[in-house]
């Protein structure tokens, strides 16, 4: 069957405070940080140094390794 989706949990500098990085198989990633202080109404605050998944390296290199393994 394969793998769905691939995780792995990391301090993250630029928000300095825990997240997880998600991989699904279709290549989409994201990061929990992320998707959990973008619904709430104080997120410019949480927010301010924190990257979109579609910028940040610290997604795009965990994408790019659970793709290639």
């Amino acid at each position: 069957m394969g793998w769905q989706v691939t995780a792995k949990g990391i301090h993250c500098d630029l928000v300095d405070e825990g997240t997880s990085l998600l991989v699904h198989k279709d290549g989409t990633a994201i990061c929990t940080y992320y998707r959990r202080y973008s619904k709430e109404k104080n997120q410019a605050k949480k927010l301010k140094s924190c990257l979109t998944p579609e910028k940040c390296p610290r997604v795009s290199e965990f994408r790019d390794w659970a793709l290639s393994n």
